[in-house]
């Protein structure tokens, strides 16, 4: 595991934040449906462990865990612009304006999509933390050529208020 992280979302809600490693299976489960990778293929998977610190009040997971869409809305699997440009993933670069010309997001647009989170019990509309609950929220992003070695991409929490936050120090 990675470093705690605090972040803030667009709201103000604060979450301690930490990145597991990240893997690169060739399926990613999502609902209980299993998505297969063409052969030279992989799917980028990380687990994030998102915690309420104590003395704080109930906070929506919206940003981590939207259910309407199915996506962490605010999480984004970055390179570097060198590597992307070495992987074929330098249209991703500047595309959004809150991550620096040297980083590109390269799951914008597409978005993360949330395989797992362990608060969302029986599929409610808005996944709420309680104060010192934590949840594990598993993201997958792909398929993507199996040249992406986990080494070269980071996990970032951005609100779109301040700068991008890595989560995988």
């Amino acid at each position: 595991m990675t470093a705690s992280v605090a972040v803030s979302d667009g709201t103000g809600a604060r979450f301690v934040v930490q990145a597991a490693p990240m893997v690169l299976p060739p399926y990613a489960t999502v609902d209980t449906f299993m998505w297969s990778a063409a052969p030279g293929q992989d799917f980028l998977v990380d687990t994030l462990t998102v915690t309420n610190p104590p003395g704080q009040t109930a906070e929506s997971l919206t940003d981590f865990d939207d259910l309407e869409s199915g996506l962490a809305d605010d999480v984004q699997f970055v390179m570097s612009a060198a590597n992307a440009a070495q992987l074929g993933y330098s249209s991703d670069c500047g595309v959004d304006p809150t991550f620096p010309s040297s980083l590109c997001p390269i799951s914008f647009g597409q978005g993360l999509t949330v395989d797992g989170d362990s608060a969302n019990h029986d599929d409610r509309s808005v996944v709420s933390l309680a104060p010192g609950a934590k949840t594990q929220i598993t993201l997958s992003y792909g398929p993507v050529l199996d040249d992406v070695a986990p080494n070269l991409v980071s996990v970032y929490f951005d609100d779109g208020q301040g700068p991008p936050v890595d989560l995988s120090q």
